[in-house]
Protein backbone atom coordinates (compact mmCIF):
# COMPACT_ATOMS: atom_id res chain seq x y z
CA UNK A 1 0.00 0.00 0.00
CA UNK A 2 1.59 3.25 -1.21
CA UNK A 3 1.38 6.09 1.27
CA UNK A 4 -1.49 8.24 -0.55
CA UNK A 5 -3.39 5.48 0.49
CA UNK A 6 -3.10 5.23 3.45
CA UNK A 7 -3.30 8.65 3.81
CA UNK A 8 -6.85 8.72 2.44
CA UNK A 9 -7.09 6.10 5.06
CA UNK A 10 -6.01 7.52 8.47
CA UNK A 11 -8.35 10.47 6.90
CA UNK A 12 -10.81 8.26 6.76
CA UNK A 13 -11.02 7.20 10.45
CA UNK A 14 -10.70 10.46 11.76
CA UNK A 15 -13.82 11.62 10.24
CA UNK A 16 -15.13 9.04 10.99
CA UNK A 17 -14.12 9.63 15.36
CA UNK A 18 -14.54 13.39 14.47
CA UNK A 19 -18.55 12.72 13.38
CA UNK A 20 -19.44 10.29 16.65
CA UNK A 21 -17.54 12.81 19.04
CA UNK A 22 -19.98 15.82 17.47
CA UNK A 23 -22.99 13.14 17.18
CA UNK A 24 -22.40 13.03 21.28
CA UNK A 25 -21.96 16.25 22.14
CA UNK A 26 -25.14 17.25 20.09
CA UNK A 27 -27.31 14.47 20.99
CA UNK A 28 -27.90 13.93 17.60
CA UNK A 29 -27.36 9.96 15.94
CA UNK A 30 -25.17 9.37 13.03
CA UNK A 31 -27.77 7.15 11.65
CA UNK A 32 -31.32 7.64 12.80
CA UNK A 33 -34.56 6.92 10.43
CA UNK A 34 -36.93 8.51 12.85
CA UNK A 35 -39.39 10.98 11.16
CA UNK A 36 -39.43 13.28 14.23
CA UNK A 37 -35.99 13.38 14.22
CA UNK A 38 -36.05 14.36 10.39
CA UNK A 39 -38.38 16.89 10.98
CA UNK A 40 -36.79 18.66 13.28
CA UNK A 41 -33.00 18.71 11.21
CA UNK A 42 -34.58 19.10 7.66
CA UNK A 43 -35.26 22.84 7.91
CA UNK A 44 -32.23 23.76 9.98
CA UNK A 45 -29.66 26.14 7.63
CA UNK A 46 -26.15 24.96 8.43
CA UNK A 47 -24.69 27.44 10.70
CA UNK A 48 -22.95 30.57 9.20
CA UNK A 49 -20.16 31.22 11.76
CA UNK A 50 -18.68 29.19 14.78
CA UNK A 51 -20.37 31.55 17.43
CA UNK A 52 -24.28 30.26 15.51
CA UNK A 53 -22.66 26.47 15.82
CA UNK A 54 -21.99 26.70 19.51
CA UNK A 55 -25.53 28.44 20.18
CA UNK A 56 -27.28 25.71 18.64
CA UNK A 57 -25.11 23.12 19.92
CA UNK A 58 -26.50 24.68 23.57
CA UNK A 59 -29.86 24.60 22.44
CA UNK A 60 -29.51 21.07 21.60
CA UNK A 61 -28.45 20.12 24.99
CA UNK A 62 -31.05 22.11 26.19
CA UNK A 63 -33.56 19.87 24.98
CA UNK A 64 -32.91 16.89 26.77
CA UNK A 65 -34.30 18.97 29.75
CA UNK A 66 -37.59 19.54 28.15
CA UNK A 67 -40.64 19.07 30.46
CA UNK A 68 -43.28 16.62 29.07
CA UNK A 69 -45.49 19.16 27.88
CA UNK A 70 -43.07 20.34 25.48
CA UNK A 71 -41.92 16.65 24.52
CA UNK A 72 -45.35 15.88 23.65
CA UNK A 73 -45.68 19.70 21.64
CA UNK A 74 -42.52 19.22 20.06
CA UNK A 75 -43.21 17.15 16.84
CA UNK A 76 -46.31 20.05 16.37
CA UNK A 77 -43.17 22.96 16.30
CA UNK A 78 -42.15 21.59 13.25
CA UNK A 79 -45.18 20.35 11.33
CA UNK A 80 -45.98 20.69 7.78
CA UNK A 81 -49.54 22.06 9.16
CA UNK A 82 -49.20 25.70 10.35
CA UNK A 83 -52.54 25.32 12.15
CA UNK A 84 -50.53 22.42 14.06
CA UNK A 85 -47.80 25.25 14.88
CA UNK A 86 -49.54 27.74 15.66
CA UNK A 87 -51.97 25.65 18.65
CA UNK A 88 -48.41 24.29 19.89
CA UNK A 89 -47.40 28.15 19.93
CA UNK A 90 -49.90 29.68 21.81
CA UNK A 91 -50.42 26.53 24.47
CA UNK A 92 -46.80 26.42 25.11
CA UNK A 93 -47.01 30.47 25.54
CA UNK A 94 -49.59 30.27 28.00
CA UNK A 95 -48.02 27.43 30.11
CA UNK A 96 -44.99 29.73 29.80
CA UNK A 97 -42.94 26.63 29.37
CA UNK A 98 -38.95 27.95 29.51
CA UNK A 99 -38.32 24.54 28.79
CA UNK A 100 -39.72 24.55 25.16
CA UNK A 101 -37.85 27.53 24.22
CA UNK A 102 -34.83 25.40 22.40
CA UNK A 103 -37.15 23.98 19.87
CA UNK A 104 -39.53 27.39 19.40
CA UNK A 105 -36.35 28.95 18.21
CA UNK A 106 -35.39 26.65 15.92
CA UNK A 107 -38.90 26.26 14.33
CA UNK A 108 -38.97 29.93 14.37
CA UNK A 109 -35.42 30.63 12.38
CA UNK A 110 -36.65 28.00 10.66
CA UNK A 111 -39.99 28.92 9.45
CA UNK A 112 -38.26 32.67 8.39
CA UNK A 113 -35.40 30.67 6.45
CA UNK A 114 -37.78 28.72 4.17
CA UNK A 115 -40.94 30.45 4.40
CA UNK A 116 -43.59 27.54 3.65
CA UNK A 117 -46.87 27.79 3.65
CA UNK A 118 -48.46 30.03 6.70
CA UNK A 119 -44.78 30.95 7.80
CA UNK A 120 -46.04 34.67 8.53
CA UNK A 121 -48.52 33.21 11.15
CA UNK A 122 -45.98 30.33 12.29
CA UNK A 123 -43.67 33.44 12.97
CA UNK A 124 -46.00 35.63 14.64
CA UNK A 125 -47.14 33.20 16.95
CA UNK A 126 -43.90 31.71 18.12
CA UNK A 127 -42.51 35.45 18.73
CA UNK A 128 -45.46 36.41 20.78
CA UNK A 129 -45.03 33.12 22.78
CA UNK A 130 -41.28 33.25 23.05
CA UNK A 131 -42.53 36.98 24.24
CA UNK A 132 -45.06 35.60 26.68
CA UNK A 133 -42.44 33.16 28.27
CA UNK A 134 -39.69 35.90 28.03
CA UNK A 135 -36.74 33.59 28.66
CA UNK A 136 -33.96 35.70 27.86
CA UNK A 137 -32.13 32.30 25.36
CA UNK A 138 -34.48 33.68 23.09
CA UNK A 139 -32.69 37.48 22.50
CA UNK A 140 -30.01 36.40 20.41
CA UNK A 141 -32.29 35.17 17.84
CA UNK A 142 -34.50 37.77 17.47
CA UNK A 143 -31.92 40.60 17.12
CA UNK A 144 -30.45 38.80 14.50
CA UNK A 145 -34.50 38.90 12.74
CA UNK A 146 -34.51 42.11 13.43
CA UNK A 147 -32.13 43.07 10.84
CA UNK A 148 -33.71 40.77 8.26
CA UNK A 149 -35.30 42.58 5.65
CA UNK A 150 -38.65 42.23 4.32
CA UNK A 151 -39.87 39.67 6.58
CA UNK A 152 -42.57 41.77 7.37
CA UNK A 153 -42.40 40.73 11.64
CA UNK A 154 -40.44 43.84 12.66
CA UNK A 155 -43.22 45.00 14.89
CA UNK A 156 -44.03 41.58 16.34
CA UNK A 157 -40.18 41.36 17.02
CA UNK A 158 -39.25 44.39 18.71
CA UNK A 159 -42.51 44.02 21.18
CA UNK A 160 -40.70 40.67 21.84
CA UNK A 161 -37.48 42.02 22.60
CA UNK A 162 -38.83 44.89 24.30
CA UNK A 163 -40.97 42.68 26.38
CA UNK A 164 -38.39 40.22 27.22
CA UNK A 165 -35.17 42.66 27.64
CA UNK A 166 -35.94 44.30 31.02
CA UNK A 167 -36.78 40.63 32.85
CA UNK A 168 -32.68 40.11 32.10
CA UNK A 169 -31.42 43.46 34.05
CA UNK A 170 -33.20 42.40 37.23
CA UNK A 171 -30.83 40.13 39.59
CA UNK A 172 -32.34 37.32 40.58
CA UNK A 173 -31.95 35.09 44.15
CA UNK A 174 -29.39 32.45 42.51
CA UNK A 175 -27.46 35.20 40.54
CA UNK A 176 -23.79 33.56 41.93
CA UNK A 177 -22.30 36.74 42.87
CA UNK A 178 -25.14 38.90 44.11
CA UNK A 179 -25.01 40.08 47.97
CA UNK A 180 -27.66 40.37 49.94
CA UNK A 181 -28.76 43.95 50.30
CA UNK A 182 -28.64 43.92 46.31
CA UNK A 183 -31.37 41.81 45.64
CA UNK A 184 -34.95 42.10 44.96
CA UNK A 185 -36.77 42.53 48.12
CA UNK A 186 -40.13 43.16 49.70
CA UNK A 187 -41.06 46.78 50.90
CA UNK A 188 -40.84 47.34 54.86
CA UNK A 189 -44.10 49.74 54.95
CA UNK A 190 -46.17 51.58 52.41
CA UNK A 191 -44.58 54.62 52.90
CA UNK A 192 -40.98 53.31 51.10
CA UNK A 193 -39.78 54.51 47.80
CA UNK A 194 -40.56 52.14 45.26
CA UNK A 195 -37.28 52.69 43.94
CA UNK A 196 -35.69 50.81 46.60
CA UNK A 197 -36.91 47.63 45.53
CA UNK A 198 -35.07 47.64 42.19
CA UNK A 199 -31.11 46.49 41.86
CA UNK A 200 -29.39 46.62 38.18
CA UNK A 201 -27.29 43.94 37.28
CA UNK A 202 -25.33 45.91 35.57
CA UNK A 203 -24.94 49.21 37.82
CA UNK A 204 -22.05 49.76 39.63
CA UNK A 205 -24.72 51.50 42.11
CA UNK A 206 -27.61 51.05 43.60
CA UNK A 207 -30.42 53.42 44.62
CA UNK A 208 -30.80 54.28 48.21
Amino acid sequence: MDGLGLFFIILGLVSLVCGFVVSYLTGTPLIDCKRQRLEEQKFLPIPSSFGLWRERLGLRRAKRLESELARRLRPQLYSNDWTQVLEAAQVLGAMHDRTAVPAMMEALESCVTYQPTGWREIAVALTNALAEIGDSRSLTLLHRLENVRGIGLISNIRHAIATIEPQTNLLRADYSNALPEHLLRPAQSMSEEPEQLLRSISGTEFLD
